[in-house]
Formats: C-alpha cells, sequence, structure tokens
C-alpha cells in the first residue's frame, strides 16, 4: 500500500518590527511564505509551487497582507485628527484650529 498527498508548510522569509492594526501599536513581525509539497507516508519529500506569503503579528498572532508593511499608519494617525483629510506628500500640515 502507497500513502501518498499534499502538504501546506510555512517557512520564515524574514522578520522585523511595523505598526500592527489590530494591536495598534509598533509590535514585531514575521514574513512567511506557504509552499504546497508531494508527501510520501507523511512525509514532505518534494515542494511543488509556492501558494503565497503573509505576515503575522508575534504578538496578536493575527495574519496579514504584506501590503501591511509598506504602509505608513502610525505618521498618519498621529498627525491628523478624525475626520481631516490627509495632506498631500511633502506638504506641511494645516495649522490647528481653535
Amino acid at each position: 500500500m502507497l500513502i501518498f498527498g499534499w502538504r501546506t508548510r510555512s517557512s520564515r522569509l524574514g522578520g522585523g518590527s511595523f505598526h500592527c492594526p489590530v494591536c495598534n501599536a509598533p509590535r514585531t513581525y514575521a514574513h512567511l511564505a506557504l509552499r504546497r509539497w508531494f508527501t510520501l507516508f507523511f512525509v514532505p519529500l518534494i515542494p511543488v509551487k509556492r501558494v503565497g506569503e503573509f505576515v503575522r503579528c508575534e504578538t496578536c498572532q493575527v495574519t496579514l497582507d504584506p501590503v501591511v508593511l509598506q504602509t505608513r499608519g502610525i505618521e498618519q494617525a498621529t498627525f491628523t485628527a478624525p475626520g481631516t483629510p490627509l495632506p498631500e506628500p511633502g506638504s506641511a500640515l494645516p495649522p490647528p484650529q481653535a
């Protein structure tokens, strides 16, 4: 009897710190890739194809799209009040209203 199948495994591509939108604070993250493997007797033998990648917050363990690493959430949330349109990049912030 021959037992074969498929298994998906993750591997670490890198890590660092970012602003987690769930924790709403600076946190460390792991950048992971998913790969599908051919298994024989439940042992992964041959990598078949890369399925995708994601970012996992090390604190809350939520998985996010890697696009969150490219956003500037901290700077925008710090300098703008709710309902205020964001300034154009490179321009000065408007003076606060009394």
